[in-house]
């Protein structure tokens, strides 16, 4: 006589049979628009500061060679000191950064050299423009004399000016076609 085989439980898929989403947590579902809409605000919001720290850059740049060429006071920078910068391949110098003293109503400054296109040795005296009301702000004459504020300097923060004003009008069009065709409208 046989006994009876105990009921079958059934079979546990093993192995390679178990989809991999199933083996911790339910599938995760991403709203890709609302990713899309997350990232692009992102991107736009970062052109936007880029945009204006570009316009406060070519202001202060431009009011920095106004002020020297109108209310500047010459002063004679004794060298301190010069260090070559390398090129992007640095194999080469790019250019200079010197540092000097000279003295302004009875004080004694040491500070950057602006305008400087070639190596000085130390102790050789330079002729150069200061703001009278920040000393710090100091630069070679002849630089000062060749120097113009200029509107070419806004080229780039208005060109991405304009990218950006039309980015975010797309954006703006996009949404409100996007809304229209939700509620069954024809745009």
């Amino acid at each position: 006589m046989t006994s009876p085989e105990p009921p079958s439980r059934p079979r546990e898929p093993s192995g390679s049979d178990v989809p991999i989403g199933r083996l911790r947590r339910p599938p995760v579902e991403f709203d890709t628009g609302r990713i899309s809409r997350v990232v692009t605000g992102i991107c736009l919001v970062g052109l936007a500061i880029l945009v204006a720290s570009l316009f406060a850059g070519a202001a202060h740049r431009n009011a920095e060679i106004l002020l020297l060429q109108h209310h500047g006071v010459p002063v004679t920078v004794t060298v301190t000191g010069c260090q070559g910068g390398l090129s992007a391949s640095a194999s080469n110098a790019a250019g200079y950064t010197c540092t000097g003293t000279f003295t302004l109503h009875g004080q004694r400054y040491d500070d950057s050299i602006g305008g400087l296109t070639s190596f000085k040795a130390s102790g050789q005296a330079i002729r150069a423009v200061t703001d009278p009301d920040d000393p710090r702000l100091l630069s070679t004459a002849g630089s000062v004399a060749r120097a113009h504020a200029s509107s070419g300097a806004f080229a780039a923060p208005v060109s991405l000016l304009v990218f950006l004003v039309l980015a975010a009008g797309l954006v703006v069009w996009r949404a409100r076609r996007t809304a229209s065709r939700a509620q069954g409208l024809r745009p």
